[in-house]
């Protein structure tokens, strides 16, 4: 498989020196960095800041155990790309016997009590949207973790909701033989913890209210400057999250996206060369497709997390 959009390709004498020097020093370029060379008024960079963030270690999570849970997000939405590369990074923290242990059933993975319970509700909440509740965030906390670390683990889960659907869409993949030079690469991230979220060592939840980082991320998907009109990617983002169990008003949207939207959002894993040639031959540029692809993947993660916050919430208030 290769990338699906040309656009993915560095352009600019900066771009290509900076691919140059990281295949010099690395051996390869890792395909899911090509997003940072889209030359678009689609702001992705606030995109690139949070994925910095969330899927890094934080006060309340170690680096194995994100790299465990990105793993694990990826393995369950069937991202070839991802799982291998974060499972391998996670293998180094819990060995790789480990980490297929817990794709395989994570009741039986020996892991400590409060991973293993967080990432039991990651599985409901991403399998099974709908009938997430707030005893499964009840459930949780009575393993002694705390809300600041269940709402990390829904931002990284909500993460990969996005990453996982962007890396299967455009086509993202990595030879066998450097699986564990990406995982080297990964495991060299240090820890960031969220964004005014830590007091003398510890982190505070958000308690209900949105992080400033998210707002501006949603911003930019749904209304910020694009190729696209932002009413066709509030409507693309609106079909997928509400088909997810979020609450969304209903936008119409042109038919001949209607195939490929849902497709990222359900089945990512199946996209194939045919269907973003067909977007193509509907008139679409790549740069749309590109905006259309990334709302649809948005839509499937900010639904998660927006029902898992409110979750927490509604448990908090009572």
């Amino acid at each position: 498989m290769s990338i699906r959009l040309t656009i993915l390709e560095p352009k600019s004498l900066k771009n290509r020196l900076m691919q140059t020097a990281f295949k010099t020093v690395f051996g390869f370029f890792p395909d899911v960095m090509r997003t940072a060379f889209i030359d678009s008024p689609f702001d992705l960079d606030i995109w690139h800041q949070n994925l910095a963030t969330w899927s890094r270690s934080s006060v309340d999570w170690g680096k194995g155990d994100v790299e465990l849970m990105s793993a694990y997000v990826s393995n369950l939405n069937g991202c070839n790309f991802c799982t291998l590369v974060h499972g391998a990074t996670a293998a180094r923290y819990f060995g790789r016997e480990v980490v297929d242990q817990c794709f395989e059933d994570v009741k039986l993975a020996d892991i400590d009590q409060h991973l293993k319970a967080t990432i039991i509700m990651i599985k409901k909440l991403v399998d099974q949207p709908t009938e997430f509740s707030a005893k499964d965030v009840e459930a949780t906390l009575n393993t002694d973790v705390t809300v600041s670390a269940l709402e990390h683990a829904i931002l990284i889960a909500m993460t990969y909701n996005i990453m996982n659907r962007l890396s299967d869409a455009l086509g993202a993949d990595i030879p066998k033989d450097k699986v564990e030079t990406a995982a080297r690469i990964m495991n060299m991230q240090g820890q960031r913890p969220l964004k005014n979220r830590v007091k003398d060592g510890k982190s505070i939840p958000y308690s209900g209210s949105e992080p400033e980082e998210l707002s501006k991320l949603k911003y930019a998907v749904l209304s910020g400057p694009g190729t696209i009109e932002p009413i066709v990617r509030r409507a693309i983002e609106a079909r997928v999250a509400s088909s997810t169990g979020a609450i969304r008003t209903k936008y119409d949207l042109s038919s001949d996206l209607y195939k490929y939207v849902d497709k990222v959002g359900k089945h990512a894993p199946d996209i194939l060369d045919e269907d973003i040639q067909q977007l193509k031959d509907h008139g679409w540029t790549e740069e749309q497709i590109f905006e259309i692809t990334f709302a649809a993947a948005a839509g499937a993660g900010f639904a998660i997390q927006e029902i898992g916050w409110n979750k927490i919430a509604e448990l908090e208030s009572r």
